[in-house]
């Protein structure tokens, strides 16, 4: 939008603000706003608290599909959700699903057929990068810890790093709900964030996914090949990372080669894997994928 600038006295130049913006954010007269210079571009966040949000729903309508739907109002920002039901038992499945992943959303209010779920810790712009890098951190550790937990072959010692999962949601949707209520640092930016955030969260999923299987083949000889593929899988995360906090071109190309490598190992050597190699074969191969497609967002959150 294009806003014209007005002058106010001898030196004071002035633009109005977006009425749908300052809605939004819930800015009144007398409110401050932080102002950031960026050359020619000017930023502006606004310090308010934002407005409340509510929504009401009815927990007959979603059956098993509660936990996703109950998670994507919690990320959307939503501040109080009413949830109505007609079995006091319902009550039960709303707990576990608010134990799991929606950190500080709590049953503030309940009946025999209803509760209100409440926000109680509300949402601060500060807790977003200590969110984040905790994404990571448990990434990190579920990659390299796994990797020697395959090396010995004691498969069953990948349950707890399976678990790890639970907790990276739980990161996840912090820093989601964060960008859904507060914005990003760079605004025009936010939906490259968004995608990282969400490709972190799914990358999650496939080392759980990887781990289900393995655990459940418990004998699964791997090969020094398969091994040798896993762990610059591995490379490539820690890689990934180190490109996310300190971006060098440098660092991007050898990613876009390790990929390559493993995709094209892969595809020349898949005739020498067993059948259950092979599907760990296919996890590398998603898991790698998603790590590459965080380096053009993360480009473009750079310049």
């Amino acid at each position: 939008m294009r806003r014209k600038i007005v002058q106010q006295g001898a030196a004071t130049l002035m633009v109005s603000l977006p009425s749908q913006w300052a809605k939004l954010n819930n800015l009144k007269k007398g409110n401050e706003v932080e102002v950031e210079e960026k050359g020619n571009q000017l930023h502006i966040f606004s310090t308010a608290v934002p407005e409340k949000k509510t929504v009401a729903v009815e927990l007959n309508k979603f059956g098993p599909y509660l936990s996703r739907f109950l998670e994507a109002f919690y990320k959307s920002g939503y501040d109080e959700i009413k949830v109505t039901f007609q079995n006091p038992e319902s009550l039960n499945e709303i707990q576990n699903c608010l134990g799991k992943e929606m950190s500080g959303l709590e049953i503030f209010d309940q009946s025999r057929n209803f509760c209100v779920l409440q926000d109680i810790e509300g949402v601060d712009r500060d807790k977003f990068d200590p969110a984040l890098k905790r994404v990571f951190y448990l990434l990190l550790q579920m990659a390299e810890e796994s990797l020697q937990v395959i090396k010995s072959q004691k498969y069953e010692e990948l349950k707890p790093l399976r678990f790890l999962e639970e907790s990276n949601n739980r990161f996840t949707a912090i820093c989601i709900r964060s960008l859904s209520k507060l914005g990003y640092k760079k605004p025009e930016r936010m939906h490259f964030m968004y995608f990282i955030v969400e490709k972190l969260e799914q990358v999650a999923d496939q080392y759980k996914y990887l781990f289900d299987f393995l655990m459940q083949n418990k004998n699964l000889k791997i090969s020094k090949q398969m091994l040798d593929l896993y762990e610059n899988l591995s490379k490539m995360l820690r890689l990934y990372h180190e490109l996310f906090y300190k971006f060098e071109n440098e660092k991007a190309k050898i990613i876009d080669k390790m990929r390559t490598d493993i995709i094209q190992t892969s595809n020349k050597n898949y005739k020498s894997f067993s059948k259950e190699e092979l599907m760990m074969i296919h996890y590398v191969m998603t898991i790698c994928q998603m790590i590459f497609e965080m380096v053009e967002p993360t480009v473009a959150l750079n310049f």
